[in-house]
């Protein structure tokens, strides 16, 4: 019965597996009926995500983190936060984002819209009033006329300071890849150390049992037993207080 079972379960799973060990050329973000995109709406998100009126001392904005310098990251192990602390894990990249499922390491938002609020009220990322993000950024006429332009009408909440960013980080992608032309069909697109890498990615290396799809990841969470990061503790004041020192 236990044999039984077994096979039963394997026979379940095996096309799972088969489907999930698949990478795939870069294809369409998918856009939310509620958020349509438009040129006037994405390049007020663009303005807004480098805008520090976000943070509340004025020193921060999306870009801080997000630096298109670095892939849309910072490039540091552990991510400088509002000033004088420092947060305890490091910005994601920003490509391709509109393709993901869930979004932040603890996957707490499932939509674009929803993630673009949290860092503004972190006491450890922006550490922004969310009443007063809305009256300064209402309070410059020239947004106000770019989100007359971008939603049909001058009024600014943080709603649409959200739609705004959200229609701005679907822009975010890397649709020329030399890896997307070659599973596009483009053969000579991979150098031939690349197309070698490629070989044992998807074969020997197995690497593609995991990351595999658009994305190169499967959208899931898993326990690594990866252990805390040592430079919370080398000194005793950065792990009581995330203060530089």
């Amino acid at each position: 019965m236990r044999k039984t079972g077994w096979l039963v379960f394997m026979a379940l799973c095996l096309p799972v597996a088969v489907s999930a060990g698949q990478l795939e050329p870069f294809k369409d973000i998918p856009i939310p009926l509620q958020n349509p995109q438009t040129p006037e709406k994405i390049e007020l998100g663009k303005k807004l995500f480098f805008d520090r009126r976000l943070s509340g001392d004025g020193t921060m904005n999306c870009g801080t983190c997000h630096d298109p310098e670095q892939g849309y990251s910072d490039g540091l192990d552990i991510s400088l936060s509002y000033p004088t602390t420092k947060n305890w894990r490091n910005s994601p990249t920003l490509f391709n984002v509109g393709l993901q499922k869930t979004l932040f390491h603890d996957g707490r938002a499932e939509s674009l819209e929803d993630q673009a609020i949290f860092p503004m009220m972190s006491a450890y990322e922006m550490n922004q009033n969310l009443d007063f993000v809305e009256e300064e950024i209402r309070s410059v006429p020239e947004y106000v006329a770019e989100f007359a332009k971008a939603f049909g009408d001058p009024e600014v909440n943080l709603q649409r300071i959200a739609m705004a960013i959200a229609a701005f980080e679907r822009t975010i992608v890397s649709n020329d890849s030399p890896l997307d032309r070659y599973l596009g069909g483009d053969t000579k697109a991979l150098s031939p150390q690349a197309l070698k890498g490629y070989e044992v990615f998807t074969g020997k290396g197995q690497c593609v049992n995991c990351h595999y799809g658009v994305n190169l990841a499967d959208d899931k969470f898993h326990v690594l037993n990866v252990k805390e990061n040592p430079d919370h503790l080398k000194d005793p004041r950065i792990a009581a207080t995330r203060r530089f020192v």
